[in-house]
């Protein structure tokens, strides 16, 4: 979705993004913490500490949940 209009351009004259609003709403932070440090492709989170890692999460908290937004939808194209 982030770059897909111009590569479609290449073999259509007529392009149309449909985004649809979505994204993850997590109400247990702690799991969130866990999982953002197994993943080794995020080298800044493992070396954070943990408690920094709650922290930014924290500052992001609405309602007792973090919403991380997903990049969803489709393409009409002519």
């Amino acid at each position: 979705m982030q770059n897909g209009t111009e590569k479609l351009h290449v073999a259509f004259e007529d392009v149309t993004p449909l985004f649809y609003d979505d994204s993850l709403h997590i109400t247990e932070i702690e799991d969130l913490v866990t999982y953002l440090r197994s993943l080794s492709t995020f080298k800044t989170f493992l070396n954070l500490p943990e408690q920094k890692i709650r922290d930014i999460l924290l500052e992001h908290e609405v309602g007792g949940a973090v919403d991380l937004p997903k990049d969803y939808g489709m393409f009409i194209c002519r």
